[in-house]
């Protein structure tokens, strides 16, 4: 069933009609694409380690940072994929 909404011209009712979201991020913007595929990477984590293992990490920063620059210089070296994933 489609329902039709009707604008609303009573200028009463403009606080009833009125949404606030102007500076709310607009997830229908997201590429579904782009959604799947970073589910596909935390999928394979998963696997490999464990469910939201990425968040439990001791000095996380460092070994993040050090594994950013990993693949850094690994794109350098001419490769574009990761042969592991």
């Amino acid at each position: 069933m489609v329902r039709q909404v009707h604008e609303n011209t009573d200028r009463r009712d403009t606080k009833m009609t009125t949404k606030h979201d102007t500076e709310k991020p607009r997830y229908d913007l997201l590429p579904p694409e782009a959604i799947e595929q970073m589910a596909q990477v935390l999928t394979f984590g998963a696997k490999k380690y464990a469910p939201n293992n990425w968040r439990t990490i001791p000095d996380a920063l460092n070994r993040y940072q050090a594994a950013m620059l990993r693949h850094a210089f690994a794109i350098q070296r001419g490769e574009i994929n990761d042969p592991e994933t």
